[in-house]
């Protein structure tokens, strides 16, 4: 991106390339500046509405990320993606009956949206509809086999269902494909908890920790 920009320094999609880079790495306050410049180059992209919105999570400035994200909604009211990302903000700021509204919408713009479908089973997670949960995020590894997100959501609803071995299996299944992935080794170190051993429990979290 730098050699792109080295050699056209007004091109868009090497900045974007950059300022995603610096978000990845954890840069905040560079993908934050990078990405509030592309805003003010082109003013009418949903998406990178959603990438600053996204920094602002990751900084914990919450209320700027709910103005970007109702910004972008407005520019493009039908974007599933925006609205899951609004359900997903407003999920996190425990309002989840709102949440539940932005999934739903995103469901009737675009009917079997797997990260729509991730986030109710979300929701129906933290209110204890564990049936309904399961069915949302078996629908959305349905369509998207390789989500880690899905898998843990539905690993750790089987799980509160007591259906140890199929939630330890699927949990197997997400470590084999992103062996260091913190949320499934501490997700694994629940279900050993859960189950009494605590020792498998204390491998678990200590790799998450790593």
């Amino acid at each position: 991106y730098r050699k792109a920009l080295k050699r056209d320094p007004s091109s868009f999609h090497a900045r974007r390339g950059l300022a995603a880079v610096a978000f990845i790495s954890g840069d905040m306050q560079k993908a934050e500046r990078l990405y509030q410049e592309l805003i003010k180059i082109n003013p009418g992209e949903p998406y990178l509405m959603r990438a600053l919105a996204n920094v602002y999570i990751g900084t914990g400035k919450y209320d700027a990320a709910e103005a970007m994200l109702g910004r972008a909604l407005k520019i493009s009211p039908d974007d599933p993606d925006t609205r899951c990302s609004l359900g997903n903000l407003k999920l996190l700021r425990n309002r989840p009956s709102e949440a539940l509204s932005e999934y739903r919408a995103a469901l009737a713009i675009s009917p079997g949206y797997p990260p729509a479908l991730g986030g109710l089973g979300s929701v129906q997670f933290r209110s204890s509809q564990y049936k309904l949960a399961e069915k949302n995020f078996r629908a959305a590894l349905s369509k998207n086999p390789l989500d880690g997100f899905f898998q843990r959501g539905l690993a750790n609803t089987l799980a509160a269902q007591g259906k140890y071995g199929e939630a330890e299996k699927i949990l197997k299944n997400a470590q084999q494909l992103s062996p260091n992935e913190p949320e499934t080794l501490s997700s694994l170190g629940n279900l050993a908890f859960t189950q009494g051993d605590y020792e498998g429990a204390r491998k678990y979290y200590r790799e998450a920790l790593k």
